[in-house]
């Protein structure tokens, strides 16, 4: 009986740490991203980074994570960030920095990095979003869709209240501690995808469990045999 009741208490607990994890994707660049771009660049201006343009429809949308399509070719320092659609404006929200081993060409998540969080934007606003990076001159790869000249190899995509568009992006211009926004300094639609907020799980099931069994041992003990 012991055991099956720690066996029960763990099971929950493990249920309920995998739904801590279980982060969905709520909107994701489309296309192959087949283009790419080298990040850090000192011309025409130090962009240190990447942009979205991320507009929400009619109600407020909470996220949880950040996801970028890029390769680090050597050791990089990078922070992904938020900003508002206010040109030469410092990030109204950014995660720690996080360090990337040189590596193949993927999806770096926040989340990956214990930088999940929770960060709503607002209703019918216009929302920059992507990464800015702390490591040598064009050392990591970025990837997207080139939307200018035509042909285009990208789409516009609109889900869970959000529009990824296809012709605007932005720069993070600056330096790594005080990265500025310059919009309309590019039209490349970068790899993004978003997350929703991660739930954090309520106590009430492992709880449940553990007492459940408290009182079964209880009541078995003051049984008369």
């Amino acid at each position: 009986m012991r055991f099956q009741c720690l066996f029960a208490v763990v099971l929950s607990l493990f249920i309920n740490a995998q739904s801590i994890w279980a982060a969905s994707v709520l909107i994701e660049t489309p296309g192959a991203l087949a283009s790419s771009g080298l990040r850090p660049i000192s011309v025409p201006y130090n962009a240190i980074g990447h942009m979205a343009e991320v507009r929400v429809g009619p109600n407020p949308v909470t996220i949880g994570g950040i996801g970028v399509m890029g390769q680090p070719l050597l050791t990089s320092k990078i922070a992904w960030v938020v900003y508002s659609d206010i040109d030469k404006s410092a990030p109204i929200f950014r995660t720690d920095a996080v360090t990337l081993a040189a590596g193949a060409r993927q999806w770096y998540d926040s989340i990956d990095y214990g930088q999940d969080f929770s960060f709503t934007l607002q209703a019918s606003q216009k929302y920059w979003i992507g990464f800015v990076l702390d490591t040598s001159l064009e050392s990591f790869l970025f990837f997207y869709n080139d939307s200018f000249p035509p042909p285009r190899d990208g789409q516009s995509v609109t889900q869970n209240g959000l529009t990824l568009p296809l012709e605007n992006a932005a720069n993070p211009i600056g330096t790594f501690n005080d990265p500025r926004i310059g919009l309309g300094t590019s039209t490349a639609q970068l790899g993004v995808r978003l997350y929703e907020g991660v739930p954090v799980p309520e106590p009430a099931g492992p709880l449940l469990v553990l007492t459940g069994c408290t009182l079964l041992a209880f009541s078995r003990r003051r049984t008369p045999r």
